[in-house]
């Protein structure tokens, strides 16, 4: 019996809509079902034992600050704080993804995010995850965070490319290996299959650059 009060006392989840576990301020429940419509299911954990003890509160109270991190002023003028998940449907990963891996719906699943975390704006359509690839680790299950996400560049270091050579009216076209990444215009080295040596080229679409020749 204490653990599980213990527990209760350190996670108060509710669902807007169905019967709380433990009743938290009506205030802060109205204002988060008025500003996150979309959320399925909320999770309220007070911090601080003096909210605990405050599960009758009083119709009277008011929110002044409301997201993960929320604060509600009792009848009695003090500031009582609560952490706040908002959980809906959105995009995970399906398996763990290393940093520069391009993002296929093979490596996305639904499950639950958390629209209110402070550091992650979760990914809720499959259409933004189209065409990018990951700027750092993101482990199985975990969200699609934007902060986590980039735009595929035309090259990619590593990958094969078509090498353009170009001097005056005459083009030349090999492979090479680039060396690094690069976006539309941007420059990049590249190691070229036929000699081996490393040129600086533009990208100029996927995995295809350009290297201008001077005329001799």
């Amino acid at each position: 019996m204490r653990q599980l009060l213990h527990k209760w006392h350190w996670a108060i989840v509710l669902a807007i809509g169905t019967t709380a576990l433990c009743a938290e301020p009506l205030a802060l429940r109205s204002a988060l079902a008025a500003a996150y419509p979309q959320v399925q299911r909320w999770e309220v954990r007070p911090l601080g034992s003096e909210q605990w003890e405050r599960a009758d509160a009083a119709a009277q109270d008011t929110v002044v600050l409301l997201g993960a991190r929320s604060a509600v002023r009792s009848a009695a003028g003090k500031i009582h704080w609560y952490a706040v998940r908002g959980l809906r449907p959105g995009l995970v990963a399906s398996a763990a993804l290393a940093a520069s891996s391009p993002v296929t719906a093979a490596q996305t699943a639904v499950g639950e995010v958390d629209v209110l975390h402070p550091d992650c704006h979760p990914t809720l359509e499959a259409d933004l995850l189209r065409g990018v690839r990951t700027r750092g680790v993101i482990t199985a299950g975990a969200p699609f965070c934007a902060e986590l996400l980039e735009a595929m560049p035309l090259v990619r270091r590593g990958e094969a490319v078509v090498v353009r050579s170009v001097s005056g009216g005459l083009a030349l076209s090999g492979r090479g290996t680039a060396l690094g990444d690069a976006r539309a215009g941007q420059s990049v080295a590249v190691r070229t299959t036929y000699s081996s040596s490393v040129v600086q080229a533009v990208a100029v679409g996927p995995a295809e650059v350009v290297v201008h020749v001077a005329q001799r």
